[in-house]
């Protein structure tokens, strides 16, 4: 299921109008099951003293083919010395995520004997003194260092994890030279940064970070400078500078590196201003402009990526007149306006955008006439006007859509005077209502009815 759906999936009181089949949950290790008492034991004594088993929050996807038992979250301020010893126990440990654990203690010791352990998380665990230790778990591919006191001395120790695929280092009191250290890691693809100074030359070479696809710093701290360093690394495909104080000028240059496809400065005090470039980004798949000032005068220049297929700008400052220049945009596949002061005039713009699948509109001041304007758009799969002013008989415009599959229609004022128009869209397989004017049980017997609609004949 694409992105656009999933902020859905969890509501409960779906009106399903086709076949469904039941959404999977993430991916996660097994919960521990019965089997082998003296097991059982160890696990029961172990939840005592502080330990979660079945801890699913990876850096990797790799998860999913963890055993039982092998994924644990670690209170360390409630870990006895016994308890560590009971934890090499456990067979095929694979996660640990070590929370209040200082460096003393047996932790050290019992890091040293998990020979399968495969990611590692510390918040508010270890120091440098305790990252000699990690250096010597090679079979590590991921680690999350978080709120500790591991400067770039610590990160120096990863050197020696020539089998490290991720890397997220969040509030440390690190700098541009644990980039110095992580830079020789072969198989190093994805690295997140947050709250460092990453200011100043990196002095990169050629051959650094040779795997890295993957790059997302966040902070206050991370300018143009550091995005005239980021520039450097020629094979990057995604970057996120979130949170930063980032402008227009390293906006274009991030974007016109030569293999980019994902780019998202989202949250970053970026003013609205041309983003000019000497050449069009003709790789950059996706734009997330989502809380910046981006507007109007940014769109002047939105020709600058022909192959966007997924633009963001939620919660940014387009217009009606700036909507316009999206009709340049022939590639365009999701297009999120969220939280705009777009209105039905400006939507109309959009009837030219013969590729665009996915519309949304949440919070914004549309009503049912911006119906006349969404019909137009065959190609259209899934359209959110949650919290909007949508309802009335021009509803029974969506069922003109051939492909749509989807509608969100969350805090609408839409009514029982509605639901003859409501009732055209059987086809539709989802439509969503909740927090409307319709009773519960006017949900109930529109759920009814598409139940029994889909089964006809018209509507398989």
């Amino acid at each position: 299921m694409r992105r656009g759906f999933l902020s859905f999936m969890a509501v409960s009181a779906v009106l399903v109008t086709a076949c469904m089949v039941s959404a999977q949950p993430p991916g996660a290790p097994p919960m521990p099951v019965g089997g082998d008492p003296e097991l059982e034991r160890i696990v029961a004594t172990l939840e005592q003293g502080g330990c979660l088993f079945g801890y699913g929050a990876s850096l990797s996807d790799e998860i999913v083919n963890w055993p039982e038992y092998g994924c644990i979250r670690v209170d360390g301020a409630k870990m006895q010395d016994s308890h560590w010893e009971l934890l090499l126990q456990l067979p095929s440990v694979k996660l640990l995520s070590l929370h209040n654990t200082p460096s003393a203690g047996k932790v050290r010791n019992c890091l040293r004997q998990l020979p399968q352990l495969s990611e590692l998380q510390l918040d508010k665990s270890l120091d440098d003194s305790g990252m000699s230790t990690v250096a010597e778990i090679p079979s590590l591919e991921a680690i999350r260092i978080a709120e500790t006191k591991v400067s770039d001395h610590g990160i120096w120790y990863l050197e020696e994890l020539q089998n490290l695929k991720h890397v997220e280092l969040e509030t440390l009191p690190v700098t541009q030279q644990s980039f110095h250290y992580l830079k020789r890691l072969p198989r190093l693809s994805t690295l997140t940064v947050s709250d460092a100074d990453l200011s100043g030359p990196w002095y990169l070479q050629q051959g650094d970070f040779p795997s890295l696809g993957k790059l997302s710093l966040q902070g206050e701290k991370v300018t143009d400078e550091v995005a005239n360093q980021v520039a450097q690394l020629k094979g990057l495909i995604e970057i996120r500078f979130e949170g930063t104080k980032l402008s227009m000028t390293g906006l274009a240059q991030l974007a016109a590196m030569p293999n980019v496809e994902e780019l998202s400065v989202s949250k970053s005090t970026l003013a609205d201003a041309p983003c000019s470039m000497p050449s069009p980004a003709n790789k950059l798949l996706m734009l997330d402009l989502s809380h910046t000032a981006a507007g109007d005068q940014f769109l002047t220049t939105v020709s600058n990526f022909p192959q966007l297929e997924t633009l963001d700008l939620s919660f940014a400052q387009p217009t009606d007149r700036g909507l316009s220049q999206l009709k340049s945009l022939n590639q365009l596949h999701v297009l999120r306006l969220n939280n705009t002061s777009v209105t039905n005039a400006g939507i109309a713009h959009l009837e030219c955008l013969s590729g665009l699948r996915e519309i949304h509109l949440n919070d914004t001041q549309l009503d049912g006439d911006v119906l006349d304007h969404l019909a137009k758009i065959k190609t259209l799969e899934w359209i959110d006007l949650s919290n909007t002013k949508v309802a009335g008989e021009k509803l029974a415009k969506l069922a003109l859509l051939p492909n749509l599959r989807g509608v969100a229609l969350f805090n609408t004022p839409i009514s029982s005077s509605d639901l003859p128009y409501l009732r055209k869209l059987a086809r539709v397989d989802e439509v969503y209502v909740d927090g409307s004017q319709l009773s519960i049980d006017e949900q109930q017997q529109l759920r009814e009815f598409y139940a029994t609609a889909k089964t006809l004949p018209l509507h398989r």
